[in-house]
């Protein structure tokens, strides 16, 4: 289990720290909102290209060895985007540093999947939980770093991950058996989910809940990758990244983080459609609450809040894709890679509008994206679950088809 946690730790560390450290590197290479939109866009096509070929991947070294390689490679691509000034190489080297966050995506839910069938235990969203977690330490120590130690920042940063990453991989030594077995990525495995009398009828419609589920994700992700790539910098004043701004994605990072470890007991409560419903509204009107404010501390509130009401909205949605439970395994493939262009493509958009009018103008756009994944969630009739769609074998399908954090 420490592993894992080691894994999803250190990939959320990168992120926050990428969230904290963008306006910085875009003031090193004398970036316009454009500008950065197109190293954005190309740290997402190299994300999405990796990600197509790391299950043979996997097969080929396993999923622990290329979990350790990957997140390696990711920690290193850090330092040396943080340090370049030329616009092409910049680019160039996004492209690399997004294929390495691709590669290290799949690979340590592979091989949390693979700890979950060993164990018999299921923990997957408390892994989920612990990225959230890690990417608000990230942002926070990242921004603290940063004003202490501008010119090196990335580098120790970079160095101190790997250093972790060593120490979890040489404490776990004695699990390495169940984390290293090649996984395979079976889509007929999941299909092969045993219906109920309750859902067998269902089949009659066997994907016309993708595009409800799959517009859900989208625009939550949106909401989601917004937040990554431009919450740091729509607090940016000065010359130097403040803490303080580094703080307003801790804070959301932190909200998010918390309600993932409660995810399950919330959605049991009231159900996944509220969840969604109330999820999305929240989320959006403290997303407006945070674009009302010009002053980082008082930003941290609504943004701590926003992250809570976004935190469990992704799983819910995957979770409903089991009211087909015969072509489930398709569904949800579909609807996760939907959601995830939203997570990769929405902030290089927003970039754009940005360069046009204005970033807090641009950011209206994750706000509205989510107040319409709540009217979408309110008057869908496709976010109903079989009577044994919450099982274990969902969730582990659910995880298998690349769930995005």
């Amino acid at each position: 289990m420490l592993r894992p946690i080691g894994y999803f730790v250190a990939n959320g560390l990168i992120i926050g720290g990428w969230a904290a450290a963008i306006p910085i590197v875009a003031r090193n290479a004398g970036l316009d909102e454009t500008s950065l939109a197109v190293v954005l866009l190309s740290f997402a096509v190299g994300g999405m290209m990796a990600m197509l070929f790391t299950p043979a991947a996997i097969d080929w070294i396993g999923t622990n060895r290329l979990c350790v390689l990957s997140a390696v490679g990711f920690s290193l691509m850090f330092a040396t985007v943080f340090g370049i000034s030329d616009k092409l190489s910049l680019a160039l080297s996004a492209f690399v540093f997004g294929g390495f966050h691709g590669t290290m995506d799949v690979a340590m839910n592979a091989g949390a999947i693979e700890a979950e069938k060993v164990t018999g235990t299921r923990f997957m969203s408390k892994l989920h939980g612990c990225f959230s977690l890690g990417a608000a330490l990230g942002a926070a120590s990242f921004g603290l770093i940063s004003t202490e130690l501008e010119a090196n920042s990335a580098l120790f940063f970079s160095s101190a991950i790997v250093a972790f990453l060593f120490v979890i991989v040489f404490a776990s030594r004695t699990n390495d058996a169940a984390s290293s077995r090649p996984t395979r990525f079976d889509a007929p495995d999941c299909e092969a989910y045993s219906e109920s009398p309750q859902t067998s009828q269902s089949n009659s419609r066997p994907l016309n809940i993708v595009p409800v589920l799959g517009s859900i994700a989208f625009c939550c992700l949106v909401a989601e990758g917004a937040m990554v790539d431009w919450l740091v910098k729509l607090f940016q004043t000065g010359e130097h990244t403040s803490g303080r701004a580094g703080f307003v994605y801790a804070s959301f990072a932190i909200g998010m983080s918390a309600c993932r470890f409660a995810g399950d007991l919330i959605s049991t409560h009231i159900g996944d459609r509220r969840t969604i419903v109330f999820g999305c509204l929240v989320s959006s009107v403290s997303l407006a609450a945070v674009l009302l404010t010009t002053d980082a501390t008082l930003a941290c509130v609504p943004a701590l809040v926003a992250g809570a009401g976004l935190a469990n909205v992704i799983p819910s949605t995957f979770r409903a894709c089991g009211s087909d439970s015969k072509q489930f395994g398709r569904i949800l493939a579909r609807v996760t890679t939907i959601g995830y262009a939203g997570f990769l493509f929405g902030p290089p958009i927003i970039g754009v509008i940005a360069d046009a009018s204005s970033l807090r103008l641009a950011l209206v756009v994750p706000v509205a994206s989510l107040a319409i994944a709540s009217m979408i969630a309110t008057r869908s009739g496709t976010l109903k679950l079989p009577a044994n769609a919450g099982g274990s074998r969902l969730r582990y399908c659910n995880e298998l088809t690349g769930e995005a954090k």
